[in-house]
């Protein structure tokens, strides 16, 4: 989603002239680049204290709970974190 995001908005920029090689559709990847690594930095930040509750709610929370939890999260691709903690 947000590499079509960037594409829309940043395809057809021009820079100046010694710049000129990075235009357009070059821009694009490059921006994508550094929104990538500002994404992970954020995710480092936010989920630890994200799964250590996920962790404790899951010895106490009942069972519907935990299906929707983990229906809720197939979506992003987490359905993995749920199974793989489970004792």
């Amino acid at each position: 989603m947000l590499s079509a995001y960037f594409w829309q908005r940043l395809h057809r920029v021009k820079l100046v002239d010694w710049l000129g090689f990075f235009n357009g559709r070059r821009l694009v990847p490059i921006v994508m680049a550094g929104v990538a690594l500002l994404f992970a930095v954020v995710c480092l930040w936010v989920w630890p204290p994200v799964g250590r509750g996920w962790m404790i709610s899951r010895a106490v929370s009942p069972g519907w709970v935990r299906l929707v939890r983990a229906f809720s999260v197939w979506p992003t691709g987490l359905c993995w974190f749920l199974v793989c903690t489970s004792s």
